[in-house]
Order: structure tokens, then sequence, then C-alpha cells
């Protein structure tokens, strides 16, 4: 299995997107989880973590809004490494097409940009 945020020879697109999916699952799950337990409802068998009880207190909009902050921070931090995967993509292919010397006008250009040190 291949994980966003780790050096890897074929760079996926769709990897980082699948993490950023099972991490977001992971905060509203947390989410959910946090407002039951300061609701009062609980699940037979289910307990905070040492983590979720730092939301013991918050009001309910504390605790919505710190977790608007983790999604955000998600977000930021899946469009970098869409970024970087994108441009990874880019410069795997910009390499490949120079080194086999292709004929179509994009390989061309390509070699034409490598010429001249870009």
């Amino acid at each position: 299995m291949i994980f966003p945020f780790s050096s890897r020879e074929d760079p996926d697109i769709d990897s980082v997107w699948v993490w950023f999916e099972f991490q977001n699952a992971l905060i509203g799950e947390s989410l959910a989880k946090i407002l039951r337990f300061t609701s009062g409802v609980s699940v037979l068998g289910e307990a905070l973590h040492s983590h979720e009880k730092q939301f013991t207190g918050l009001t309910r909009s504390e605790i919505e809004e710190f977790f608007d902050a983790q999604r955000s921070q998600l977000e930021l931090l899946t469009m970098l490494e869409l970024l970087t995967t994108t441009e990874a993509v880019l410069r795997i292919e910009v390499k490949t097409r120079v080194a086999e010397r292709k004929k179509d006008p994009l390989s061309r250009r390509f070699r034409e940009l490598n010429k001249r040190g870009r």
C-alpha cells in the first residue's frame, strides 16, 4: 500500500485522495463520538481515550470549532500533497519524454526546454 507524504518512484494522485477521505472520515467519527459523550449519550462499551478527554467541559460550539480547524489543516496538507505529487508526475513525464526522444510536439518542446536548462 502506498501512503502520501512518502518518497515513491511512481507518484499517485489517487492515493493522496484516498488518504484524505480516510483522514476526513476519522475526524468526523471522532467528532461524533465526542459529541455523544458531551451530550450524555454513550454507546455500551465505548469510552473516551486519553486524547479525547481534553474536550470534557467544552461546549458543543467549542468542540465543533476545534474539529473544523482540524479539517481545515487536513485540507491544507492535502492540497500541498496534491501539488507536490502533480509536480513529481510532470517531472517524471518530462524526464521520460526527453530520454526517449519521442517525436510528438510536446516531447520536442520538453527537449527544447531541457537544452536551455529549464
